[in-house]
């Protein structure tokens, strides 16, 4: 029997709820995954136990009938499909039934929405590009002239008043993936990069738009934006930045 709608929202909130904070904690301690399994001792931070559960909720999600899988965000099918990866997972298995969940989420103008029929974002469609990606499923994607366009136009949009940096960021990436990128040292990269350096503060971080308060999550956007086409080397005073962002570490090793 298939569940009432407000049931299903409430059920897909809890399995992608799940699936999300399970991914956040295993990609912030990759790094320390790989040097416990190169000193033998991975046990103790549970690898095994989290693939098994990354890969129950996987099961879960994908079968618990088409309203419900309907209501999972596709930015959380990334982080489930990204921390399988992770964990060498058999995210592989299901790789027909994830893209279909993706392809889903694609809207006419070729960009992807949250859920189907929600209205397309870059957010959305770097989700939908790296869950692809993961799965070694990016040639039909590279082919998509519509996906493409509106890639370009969300990155053009982002930079054409001021500088929105998480939309350039998501659009460039998407991009990067997509193998159209702006090329380095084109007046297009250039465009970018004089964008993106307008979010810089005299702190040495980035604030999501001019003028606004540094932070190190779009921090990290403007400075993968300007890696991805070719730029980051224009970043003056490299020093301020990593000071800026070693200042953020806590004593227990977090940022």
């Amino acid at each position: 029997q298939m569940p009432a709608p407000r049931q299903a929202k409430s059920m897909a909130r809890a399995v992608s709820g799940r699936a999300v904070a399970s991914a956040l904690c295993l990609l912030a301690c990759g790094t320390c995954m790989a040097a416990e399994a190169t000193s033998g001792v991975a046990g103790r931070v549970g690898v095994g136990d989290a693939r098994a559960y990354l890969q129950r909720t996987l099961e879960q999600a994908l079968g618990a009938g088409p309203e419900l899988v309907a209501q999972v965000p596709l930015t959380h099918a990334y982080w489930l499909v990204a921390a399988l990866t992770l964990v060498d997972g058999c995210a592989q298995a299901r790789v027909e039934e994830v893209l279909q969940l993706v392809r889903e989420r694609q809207n006419a103008d070729g960009g992807f929405g949250a859920t189907p029929g929600a209205e397309s974002s870059a957010l959305h469609t770097l989700a939908a590009v790296q869950v692809s990606a993961l799965l070694d499923s990016l040639s039909g994607f590279r082919s998509d002239l519509r996906l493409v366009e509106y890639a370009r136009a969300q990155l053009c949009a982002a930079i054409a008043e001021g500088c929105d940096a998480r939309q350039a960021c998501c659009a460039t990436l998407a991009l990067a993936l997509l193998g159209c990128a702006p090329a380095r040292g084109s007046e297009e990269a250039r465009s970018v990069r004089d964008a993106i350096l307008l979010c810089r503060n005299w702190d040495g971080a980035f604030g999501g738009v001019p003028l606004a308060e540094s932070h190190a999550g779009t921090t990290f956007c403007c400075l993968a934006t300007l890696s991805a086409i070719g730029e980051l080397g224009a970043l003056p005073r490299p020093g301020e930045t990593a000071r800026w962002l070693a200042g953020r570490q806590e004593p227990g090793g977090g940022v």
